[in-house]
């Protein structure tokens, strides 16, 4: 079966709304208007497949500013395609933060810089921009494979792990880390002591850590204490 399209209505319009008028003030305040589209497919079962593609890529969800020409017409300021089968799938939270992540690429268009005048069109609407993502990454496997520490590819994921990496990186993993070590470290000074060693509080043993070449030397309540600040 080919692809088709739903308007979008109730819920999708009643969630664009609360997020224009909670997270994007001036958007809402230029009374920027957002028309929802879904686009689905079934395949030769019947079963509704992921379809939406930007760039190439499959993708959840795209939005776009609309033509003069087309607000002539009396369509919205900007167009946001979901893709059905994804959206079925999602959560409620997940749902909001799809749509406040399209939303966000809108952008007001100043008349002039530092200007809190915006620009409007013929029509009398509000011109918009699109803006770019923060951080985005793309690249090969084999390519990162291949060249190692070389590779962009590399390059890219370390520097979005060091400037964004308490977002979206999974840290809460490491105070367990941290913890699992630390009563690896009890058992064995306890095993020194009952054979005659100093006794030693683990808090205060040296640890030395080494990656890529370098080394670094801290203690088991510093191992805890940075856990604690990115956990």
């Amino acid at each position: 079966m080919g692809k088709f399209y739903e308007k979008g209505r109730g819920e999708v319009v009643d969630l664009v709304d609360d997020i224009m008028k909670s997270h994007h003030s001036a958007l809402y305040a230029h009374d920027v208007t957002v028309a929802v589209l879904f686009l689905g497919e079934y395949d030769k079962d019947g079963v509704l497949i992921p379809t939406l593609k930007h760039g190439g890529y499959q993708a959840a969800a795209t939005i776009k500013a609309t033509s003069t020409k087309d607000r002539c017409l009396g369509i919205a300021d900007a167009l946001l395609t979901i893709d059905l089968a994804i959206w079925k799938e999602l959560s409620h939270i997940k749902k909001r933060a799809l749509i406040d992540h399209e939303i966000t690429h809108l952008e007001l268009i100043p008349e002039a810089k530092g200007s809190k005048a915006m620009k409007i069109d013929d029509q009398g609407r509000p011109k918009l921009s699109m803006k770019l993502h923060d951080w985005q990454l793309g690249g090969f496997t084999s390519i990162a494979r291949r060249y190692r520490d070389d590779a962009l590819e590399v390059e890219a994921v370390r520097a979005s792990r060091d400037e964004n990496g308490q977002y979206f990186w999974d840290w809460s993993a490491i105070g367990e880390k941290v913890n699992n070590f630390k009563e690896i470290v009890e058992r064995d000074l306890e095993h020194l002591t009952s054979h005659g060693g100093k006794k030693r509080k683990v808090d205060d043993c040296k640890i030395s850590i080494t990656h890529a070449g370098k080394t670094v030397e801290t203690t088991m309540e510093g191992m805890r204490a940075a856990a604690n600040r990115i956990g």
